[in-house]
């Protein structure tokens, strides 16, 4: 039994100090939750709407110094209303990245963009809800529900938007890694203390 605790208690110690120099050297990502709701014209009953629920990882990698990137992955969507039910990949590209890029979800022919803020290279805070457009109105849908003289065709920003997104911090990996290390040197503690009793 002393063996294997030394064995064990060897390890922790080896990825304790392996992971200690990577510790706060990453720059953040975030866990991205929201919704964004287009409303259009007076003739659905009521006012036309299309809700989109939207998820998706954002993460910062430096670019060159003093110049981050931000990054775009597990993005999902779905989406219900006037314009139809939709669902599946999200976008993995920001559009126009700077201070105000966005995110376009296309359903059918009909584009959404979801315009976001705080994605200004220098900066690390995680995006937020700019507005909300329909940029493209394709669909005959769309241009009878939400489309106005003003903006009838395609290329048109089309629609009122309203919307919400909530950023959860994501641990870096070798965070993790430091916290699982310190746990298992003390249950090998507690455990070496135990067996010398």
């Amino acid at each position: 039994m002393r063996i294997s605790m030394r064995f064990a208690a060897l390890v922790c110690g080896v990825l304790f100090f392996a992971v200690l120099p990577a510790h706060g050297d990453g720059l953040p990502s975030y866990d991205i939750t929201g919704w964004f709701t287009i409303t259009g014209n007076n003739v659905c009953g009521g006012v036309c709407s299309e809700t989109v629920n939207v998820s998706f990882i954002a993460s910062y990698s430096q670019f060159i110094p003093g110049e981050n990137v931000l990054t775009i992955s597990d993005s999902m969507f779905s989406a219900t209303g006037n314009l139809g039910t939709f669902s599946g990949a999200g976008p993995t590209e920001i559009g126009n990245p700077g201070a105000t890029g966005y995110l376009a979800y296309f359903l059918g022919s009909d584009e959404l963009d979801l315009n976001l803020t705080n994605t200004i290279e220098s900066g690390t805070a995680p995006p937020g809800y700019g507005s909300s457009i329909i940029y493209t109105c394709a669909s005959s849908t769309c241009i009878a529900d939400f489309s106005s003289p003003a903006n009838p065709t395609i290329g048109a920003y089309v629609g009122i938007g309203s919307g919400s997104l909530t950023s959860t911090p994501i641990p870096e990996p070798s965070s993790l890694l430091l916290l699982l290390a310190g746990l298992s040197l003390v249950f090998i503690a507690w455990g070496w203390n135990t067996i010398r009793r």
